[in-house]
């Protein structure tokens, strides 16, 4: 099932990013403070921490912005800032330290979660084409805002949305246990390193881990620890162990099916298919290894695709516009031949 998504800006001229990243702030405070004074905390710790908090997220913003010279911003990087900025103050203040993160933890990821809502309209930190299960497409609205044009209209997987709801269920979870730090920060690391291999929105490449999902094994890791000290055994092993088990896990989607290798691989099909209407069989190559040839076969054109799986011949075929089942043929070995219909 393929879902539209939001529009990227409100009616009222404000972006979705910008209106869920206040929603977001809105959460974390009513999260943080909500579950501080029935345990009895001091409300202007909480304060002073929060602010701590918001102050760590716009100084790493901006520094994300000079040394990339764009927004760019990274939740589980926001997330850990945040977090060691408020525990600083805690500890500063003569405040008990684990108390306190108990209900900041997830008061922090309670904005990730809104937050990510605002990724989804926006179109920032998409996923992958997606071959099967849910999706979402963006417009041309999305387009003009910044949304790879190549990409509109192409299903893909939700991962803003799954993130949302993950996040959500670990800060509910946190809160409920009493143990909102060991939860948040092992739950929330565990789960980027399995959402990082969905999204679509960084460069193809040829590394088997992306550094995101190391991180996040490191955030469920220091979790574990803190655990084995402070409380929360076995909950945040369990979380690392999770998390690790990513890292050797085989990749939920071919490299082909990232959003910007796939528009190198619709540039290849493009340019190999109008060499072929002239007569030729040029092969070319993408970047990540991808080999590409297309050739009229009785009047019809046809690409080879190698190394690739039927997956890839259904993302080609999507991309095209045919109908995948009728159009795709299994070669030798890893080869797929994609018929594009009549020239």
């Amino acid at each position: 099932m393929t879902v539209r998504a939001p529009a990227p800006v409100t009616r009222a001229g404000v972006t979705a990013f910008r209106l869920y990243a206040v929603l977001g702030l809105a959460a974390a405070l009513a999260v943080a403070f909500g579950l501080s004074a029935p345990r009895g905390l001091d409300a202007v710790v909480t304060g002073v921490a929060c602010a701590a908090g918001v102050a760590a997220f716009v100084v790493t913003a901006l520094a994300a912005k000079v040394r990339h010279g764009r927004e760019r911003l990274v939740a589980l990087h926001q997330f850990l800032a945040v977090l060691t900025a408020c525990a600083l103050v805690v500890w500063a203040l003569g405040a008990d330290v684990p108390s306190y993160l108990d209900v900041l933890a997830p008061g922090v990821l309670a904005a990730i979660a809104v937050g990510r809502l605002g990724c989804l309209a926006a179109g920032c930190c998409h996923g992958r084409v997606a071959v099967r299960g849910p999706r979402v497409a963006y417009r041309r609205e999305h387009v003009a805002e910044g949304f790879p044009g190549v990409l509109a209209g192409v299903g893909l997987v939700p991962v803003q949305a799954a993130e949302a709801v993950v996040a959500g269920a670990l800060v509910a979870a946190g809160a409920v246990s009493g143990l909102g730090l060991v939860v948040c920060l092992g739950g929330y690391g565990a789960a980027r390193a399995g959402l990082e291999r969905l999204r679509g929105d960084g460069p193809p490449s040829r590394r088997r881990v992306s550094p995101q999902s190391l991180v996040g094994v490191g955030a469920s890791v220091v979790a574990a620890g803190y655990a084995a000290v402070f409380g929360g055994f076995p909950i945040a092993p369990a979380f690392a162990l999770v998390a690790a088990l990513f890292l050797i896990a085989p990749p939920a989607l071919s490299d082909v099916a990232h959003p910007r290798h796939l528009v190198h691989l619709a540039e290849a099909v493009r340019g190999s298919t109008e060499a072929a209407r002239g007569g030729g069989t040029p092969v070319v190559v993408t970047a990540c290894g991808t080999r590409v040839s297309a050739s009229v076969v009785a009047g019809r054109m046809t690409v080879a695709v190698a190394p690739a799986r039927e997956a890839v011949g259904t993302l080609i075929a999507r991309l095209y516009g045919v109908d995948a089942p009728a159009g795709i043929a299994r070669g030798g070995g890893d080869l797929i031949v994609v018929d594009l219909g009549p020239v």
